[in-house]
């Protein structure tokens, strides 16, 4: 296997193990001044690889064109840990919506019944951008060591990071709060806050309490200084409606699983366009 690196681009050429582009894929270059290593995805794990220990120095102003040396090298492994964050790969549709079924059922006498028949539960519709074969194996592997939901993700929308007011100056939202009590189940009572924060109706704010998480739409906030009351939909569970929950207002996690038979990877043009499902585990 070679490499060429050139000012901005990295380019891959070879084979490695017999695969042009198979069993290990290659996602990235890491380097500094004395050494370079290769990203690879290594039977669903993450592994780092010496390429080369120093440089000529002739070559970085041009073009390096770097080797595997002789002797076999070193893979370090870098554990999986669950729940596992989304791919970095880039999303042409990131669809977040609310499952809370209601049921209506006529009763008679022009009356409608109206049950809740289970809790309300976020469901997320991804659509990666198309991607080439080695990015589209790095994801696969990611949705296989998620076994088809007996592991977990930890999804942050990938568009939606911070409130509506915070688009440039983020620094106020950054600052977790602390959650003081709820009343009437989702009017959240909120201290700890940066004095310069501002939510309005349609923001995402999240709890953490005792690792569980809960991600909620803002319906209505007020308050001032370092104290907010937040009206959220749909209210918090009890495991995370606790005194002293963190409260997050930029990119707010919950832990969700894969939908079964929701993996779809057709290729047009030599790209995969990867979409899949996840919903709301708590």
């Amino acid at each position: 296997m070679t490499f060429k690196v050139g000012e901005s681009h990295v380019f891959l050429a070879g084979k490695f193990n017999g695969h042009d582009d198979g069993g290990c894929v290659f996602v990235g270059i890491v380097f500094n001044a004395s050494a370079i290593y290769a990203l690879l995805v290594v039977e669903g794990h993450i592994s780092k690889l010496l390429l080369k220990t120093h440089f000529k120095s002739p070559w970085l102003r041009q073009l390096l064109w770097l080797s595997f040396p002789k002797q076999s090298p070193k893979v370090t492994s870098l554990a999986i840990t669950f729940p596992r964050e989304l791919p970095d790969v880039g999303y042409v549709t990131a669809d977040f919506l609310l499952d809370d079924p209601v049921k209506a059922s006529p009763s008679g006498a022009r009356l409608i019944n109206y049950t809740q028949t289970e809790d309300p539960a976020w469901v997320a519709s991804l659509v990666t951008r198309p991607l080439v074969y080695s990015q589209y194996a790095a994801v696969e592997a990611w949705w296989l060591s998620l076994r088809e939901g007996l592991r977990t993700v930890m999804f942050r929308h990938p568009f939606v990071c911070y409130p509506a007011a915070h688009g440039d100056n983020q620094a106020p939202a950054d600052d977790a709060g602390n959650l003081v009590s709820v009343a009437d189940g989702n009017v959240l009572s909120i201290n700890s806050v940066d004095a310069g924060l501002s939510l309005t109706a349609g923001d995402r704010i999240g709890l953490e309490n005792a690792g569980k998480f809960y991600l909620g739409r803002v319906t209505e906030a007020s308050g001032g200084g370092t104290i907010r009351t937040v009206t959220v939909e749909p209210p918090p569970f009890d495991g995370v409606a606790q005194a002293n929950a963190v409260v997050r207002f930029t990119r707010p996690g919950l832990v969700m699983r894969p939908v079964p038979g929701s993996w779809q990877a057709p290729r047009s043009n030599g790209r995969y366009s990867v979409s899949f499902q996840l919903r709301e585990s708590p």
